[in-house]
């Protein structure tokens, strides 16, 4: 069966869910959720896309089929990145 794919768009009501992991020995991981999209960035530059609601599992990364959906949350997601980074000093941001 193929997965539904849920809408690009979202409420504009609703508000992002950042989060902030940073599991031993490795980089930290951040990530945003809106609506029915969950952008997760590891800080080594890996991002990958899922839409929680058809994917709870988060088994099927879409970030390669919806770069414009990656690109929209990114931009919500890089100044939270950016000031946790202010309090990680010794860790970079690729």
């Amino acid at each position: 069966t193929s997965m539904q794919q849920a809408p690009l768009s979202w409420d504009q009501e609703e508000q992002p869910r950042f989060s902030l992991v940073w599991p031993k020995d490795s980089p930290p991981v951040s990530s945003v959720e809106l609506g029915a999209w969950k952008l997760i960035y590891t800080w080594n530059g890996q991002k990958e896309l899922y839409q929680r609601e058809l994917d709870p599992y988060e088994s099927k990364d879409l970030n390669a089929s919806y770069p414009e959906k990656v690109d929209a949350l990114w931009e919500l997601l890089l100044p939270h990145v950016q000031e946790q980074a202010t309090l990680i000093s010794d860790v970079p941001i690729y």
